[in-house]
């Protein structure tokens, strides 16, 4: 019987008991991430569950050697494979976004083309039925794509060579993020070829599935004990977005908040104890006070540095937060998860900006910058929000009044599947 939702999510049938299994190579189906007794055996039981649960399910196919059928044996070319070369068994493998065996199956000869097992095996339909479930493939699956654009994603395509530095950049960037959303996949079907049978199957073909099955059982049996990640947030992933595609080699990142209580400081010292915290002084609190003399919280100290007594914070607070001048992808999954209710942001800097010859706009490098604020819509941190915001910089030249270079933040937007949503601020 297939799951099917319910007002508290999902069921599905309960897993047969251990002493019913007489072959240890039968099929004992998927296990599922933090719901143990559960497990998934059918495509149907797959598609429930990523629709009632809002999971994506990346999938990708894979094949393994296999023997080469006798000489003269009818049906010897079905297990040549067009890719390889080689007599191989193809299946096709789902995951989630953290790489865990989700469903592996769709067993077919290696002639088949990915193409034609959507659309005999089913799963053409099951997107049909769940319109919600949305899923990354390879170019192997571009017809996936092309039928249902809404939820699954393929490679963009590649612009012409003529085509302009912004498209050629901003088809690199699509391509990017592409691969990294459907990569855990691959890291899926690696897991399955650490098994030697499914290196190189030297058994009886017509026994492969049944052995598939039973170790890709076992993998996700492992796979489903992993510790579940944090997603990364959406507002730094739009930020990312626009960084990649002015990043240079030399390219930097600083973070910086405002933490406005005691237990702030000291939860957010716990997640940075590398950051410099600093509290706040009276206009000329400290003159004449030579420095050794000053709080070491007004100065500036490490986390690990922070004074352990309450009365020391006294007219102190805000404390900031800060690490300036690090290399990109070094501080900011941290930061950003650990800025909590506080206000703060993440600013790269030493981008470069790509002409827009469509526009008469030439690239920049000085101004060129995109800000992560979170809790806050300024660059000051002076206005609360209830939400983030994501500044791109450029360069602001206004002629009887009116910003010459908005088009030009437009069009950068634009470059990555943005859209500017807000007038300009001027920093």
């Amino acid at each position: 019987m297939p799951p099917w939702p319910s007002c508290t999510g999902w069921t599905a049938p309960p897993s047969p008991p251990r002493s019913a299994r007489s072959d240890p190579c039968s099929p004992r189906g998927f296990a599922i991430p933090g719901r143990p007794g559960l497990r998934i055996r059918t495509l149907d039981d797959l598609f429930a569950y990523a629709d009632a649960e809002g999971v994506d399910i990346p999938l990708d196919g894979t094949e393994v050697q296999v023997r080469r059928p006798r000489a003269g044996r009818p049906g010897r070319q079905a297990f040549v494979s067009g890719k390889k070369k080689q007599n191989t068994i193809k299946t096709t493998t789902f995951s989630d976004h953290q790489g865990r065996t989700l469903f592996s199956g769709v067993v077919r000869p290696g002639r088949v083309h990915d193409r034609t097992a959507v659309l005999t095996e089913g799963i053409a339909e099951q997107f049909r039925l769940h319109p919600d479930v949305h899923a990354e493939v390879d170019s192997g699956y571009r017809c996936l794509a092309k039928e249902f654009p809404s939820q699954v994603s393929a490679p963009p395509k590649k612009p012409a060579q003529d085509a302009p530095d912004g498209n050629m950049r901003a088809w690199r960037e699509a391509r990017r993020r592409q691969s990294s959303a459907r990569i855990v996949v691959e890291h899926t079907n690696a897991e399955f070829k650490q098994w030697h049978p499914l290196q190189r199957y030297t058994g009886r073909r017509e026994d492969y599935e049944q052995t598939h099955l039973a170790v890709a059982g076992l993998v996700s049996d492992r796979a489903a004990r992993r510790t579940t990640r944090r997603l990364t947030s959406t507002e730094l992933s739009v930020a990312r977005r626009l960084m990649e595609f002015g990043r240079c080699d030399y390219s930097e990142v600083s973070v910086y908040a405002d933490l406005r209580s005691v237990a702030e400081v000291r939860r957010v010292a716990k997640e940075l104890p590398e950051g410099w915290f600093r509290g706040q002084e009276a206009y000329g609190e400290f003159d004449g006070v030579p420095l050794e003399d000053q709080p070491a919280l007004v100065l500036g100290v490490q986390g690990a540095g922070l004074p352990a007594d309450p009365a020391a914070y006294e007219g102190r607070l805000p404390v900031e937060c800060e690490l300036l001048d690090l290399p990109v992808g070094s501080i900011e999954d941290v930061f950003t998860a650990a800025v909590g209710p506080n206000r703060g942001e993440v600013n790269w800097e030493a981008l470069h900006w790509p002409d827009a010859p469509e526009l008469g706009f030439r690239g920049e490098t000085k101004h060129a910058e995109v800000t992560l604020l979170f809790n806050t819509s300024t660059r000051d941190l002076d206005e609360p929000a209830d939400d983030h915001t994501v500044l791109v910089h450029v360069r602001s030249v206004s002629v009887d009044g009116r910003q010459m270079r908005d088009p030009y933040a437009h069009w950068l937007a634009k470059q990555v599947g943005l859209t500017v949503i807000g007038p300009g601020q001027r920093c």
